[in-house]
C-alpha cells in the first residue's frame, strides 16, 4: 500500500473548495482521506468542494454542528 502525503495551505474558504473539486477528480477510488484540524479550520469546506467535485450536490453538514 502505498502512503502519500500532502499538505494544501488555503488562504480562504473559495480557494479551499476549489482546490478539494480538482482533487476529487484525481484521487483513486476507495482511497482514504484524513482530515485533522481544529474546530473551525476547513475540514467541511473542504468536504463540500470534494463532494461538488463528485457531482453531489445535497446540503454537506459538519458533523459537529448538525
Amino acid at each position: 500500500m502505498q502512503k502519500l502525503i500532502k499538505t494544501f495551505i488555503s488562504n480562504c474558504p473559495e480557494d479551499t473548495i476549489q482546490f478539494a473539486k480538482n482533487f476529487s477528480t484525481t484521487i483513486p477510488f476507495g482511497s482514504t482521506i484524513l482530515m485533522i484540524g481544529d474546530l473551525g479550520s476547513g475540514k467541511t469546506t473542504f468536504t463540500k468542494g470534494f463532494a461538488a467535485g463528485l457531482g453531489f450536490s445535497d446540503k454537506v453538514q459538519s458533523p459537529t454542528y448538525p
